[in-house]
């Protein structure tokens, strides 16, 4: 999210000091951390992906190969391959944690359920009550079964085999009144009416030493009140989803509408005006999915016009935007796609068709606000991490700018929950995403889910509002939270991209039914596990067999589960806590999701 009006001052004094700054070069400035290899991936914990996994590729890419699909014809299975040996767990494999102002030993040991002794001999620490700000812990071992945080993802292996009969259970709740069925995506054309400020008069060309430059600033002393304005718009629609696209302001998603209950996932304001924030001076929160490039926050284009071509291929329909980005030269297309299928998929490609390397940095900003409007405060911030590092934030119990924290819990607060925080807050996941997926939930309204390469595309960030009043960006009463993806982990790295090279990849977005907290999800399922039931969500009609097993591994249930898109698949009533879930696809006898707690 926008750093507040210190942050952009501080910018303002340092750019024309940097020896590639945005105002003196065609290049944005360098960073200490920067990331010179679009192929390298982030350092590997115990947070592995679900199947499918994608992967970005550099030009030119190999051809891709579709991860299977559920089948809606299974023959089940009632047998399955013993798990291979559980791997002793070694010090590489034991999670880090970075000190902030304010910790002992005791309160780490304490939030990680495990011993000031253990900590302590782990790092050789002479003097356990001697800790320094930034100093590494490594957590040991012991620790692991008891971190209050969301719970981690195993590498998906076969689980030991049960002679349970299969059970029949397919509970879905909330049920919508009709099921549709899948069919293929259309594309239209239409129109949207927005509520928004009076700016294009008060556009003020930059200069080159100033930052933003070559892109517009502006003089909001001449901006005119909020008025209905006219957009054409581009509608792909299937069975479960209607996509709506305004190519001319910034190429944005302007909404995904979630057919099956007739939802809105993203945030539109009612009535937008020019806020202070962004690398510009300026940025106009109109909501939906942005495309930010080439700088940091919400990047220097997303007010401009896209190119905008439609294709119909099959069963998909796909809106194709473009644009050569003005400071570095790269082009940037974002392909938006519908099929069968209730997600939407998005490939962005940023080629360099320019003589010299170019660095910048590319993020996707999605607004979510289920209805529109505003965002629940108990909604939840899905991001499977163990630790974040800060971007801003104003509530005083946390650490500031830069730190890093532990995730979700800091001390006795949850902060995955709004309803924790003291004030806004934008973080990124540390050093970076792991799982490939992140997402939101809001409790009776279902929510919104995020799936990507993680190893390509590494940046997950969020921001939420908090104390920040609807009067900076709006003038009526509306709110969201950002979920962010980006091409590099944070605002503070950028990423080379050489002369001739371009880089692409895939990610599918989707509604989620009304369910409990996910702990896991690919493009095709989402999975929730409570403390006596098994959820399960789908993108597509599915027949799968799932399993659950206790922390010993002793099985608590198997069931054929028939799965539709919009409706929540519930297990029956378990006697204890699953401490792992194995989902199959009995036709293609092919385990597509597993989960260990």
């Amino acid at each position: 999210m926008q750093r507040l009006a210190l942050v952009t001052i501080f910018a303002l004094l340092l750019f024309p000091l940097l020896a590639c700054s945005v105002v003196f070069s065609s290049q944005p400035p360098t960073s200490d951390t920067d990331v010179h290899d679009a192929s390298v991936a982030p350092e590997p914990t115990d947070y592995a992906t679900s199947l499918p996994t994608y992967t970005a590729t550099i030009s030119p890419p190999p051809p891709k190969t579709p991860a299977p699909r559920p089948s809606a014809t299974p023959s089940p299975t009632a047998t399955a391959e013993p798990p291979p040996p559980v791997p002793t767990p070694t010090e590489e494999s034991w999670p880090r944690y970075v000190v902030v102002r304010g910790d002992t030993l005791s309160e780490i040991a304490a939030r990680f359920g495990t011993s000031v002794d253990a900590i302590a001999r782990a790092n050789g620490l002479a003097d356990p009550d001697r800790l320094s700000i930034g100093q590494e812990l490594i957590i040991p071992d012991s620790a692991l079964a008891a971190v209050p945080t969301h719970p981690t993802i195993a590498e998906p292996s076969p689980l030991p085999a049960s002679t349970d009969a299969v059970e029949q259970a397919s509970t879905p709740a909330p049920e919508p009144t009709a099921v549709p069925t899948a069919q293929p995506a259309s594309i239209r054309e239409s129109t949207v009416t927005l509520n928004l400020a009076d700016y294009q008069g008060a556009l003020v060309p930059l200069q080159p030493e100033q930052v933003g430059y070559p892109y517009d600033g502006l003089d909001h002393s001449r901006t005119g009140p909020p008025a209905a304005r006219q957009f054409r718009a581009l509608v792909l629609e299937n069975a479960f989803l209607e996509v709506t696209i305004v190519p001319d302001l910034g190429g944005r998603i302007y909404q995904i509408t979630d057919k099956v209950h007739g939802l809105p996932l993203l945030y539109n304001n009612p009535a937008t005006i020019a806020s202070t924030w962004g690398m510009r001076g300026w940025w106009l929160a109109v909501g939906g999915i942005e495309w930010a490039l080439p700088t940091e926050e919400h990047g220097l284009a997303e007010y401009l016009p896209w190119q905008a071509t439609v294709e119909q291929a099959g069963s998909t329909a796909s809106v194709v935007l473009s644009f050569e980005e003005r400071l570095t030269g790269v082009t940037c297309r974002v392909r938006v796609s519908l099929d069968e299928h209730a997600y939407v998929k998005i490939e962005p490609t940023l080629a360099n068709d320019t003589g010299a390397e170019q660095r910048l940095q590319f993020w996707i900003n999605a607004a979510y606000s289920p209805g529109g409007r505003q965002v629940p405060a108990d909604t939840r911030v899905l991001l499977p991490a163990r630790q974040v590092r800060v971007h801003d934030t104003s509530d005083p119990g946390l650490p500031g700018p830069g730190q890093v924290m532990p995730w979700p819990y800091y001390g006795p607060r949850d902060m995955s929950l709004l309803s924790q925080w003291q004030g806004y807050l934008g973080a990124f996941a540390h050093p970076g995403a792991v799982a490939g997926w992140m997402g939101a939930q809001s409790p009776g309204l279902g929510g919104l889910i995020r799936v990507f390469p993680p190893e390509s595309v590494p940046g997950a960030k969020f921001f939420g509002l908090g104390d920040i009043p609807y009067s900076r960006y709006s003038l009526e009463p509306s709110a969201y939270l950002e979920l962010w993806g980006g091409w590099s982990p944070t605002f503070w790295d950028y990423r080379a991209l050489g002369s001739g090279e371009s880089v692409t990849w895939e990610e599918y977005w989707y509604p989620l039914p009304e369910m409990g907290p996910v702990a896991a999800a690919t493009r095709d399922l989402a999975l929730s596990v409570g403390d006596t039931v098994v959820e399960l969500a789908a993108t597509a009609p599915a027949q799968l067999e799932v399993e659950a097993y206790d922390s010993a591994g002793v099985a608590l249930g198997r069931w054929r589960a028939e799965i539709q898109p919009g409706l929540t698949w519930r297990s029956p009533s378990l006697t204890a806590r699953p401490g792992a879930v194995q989902v199959r696809d009995p036709a293609a006898a092919e385990v597509i999701l597993a989960w260990r707690g």
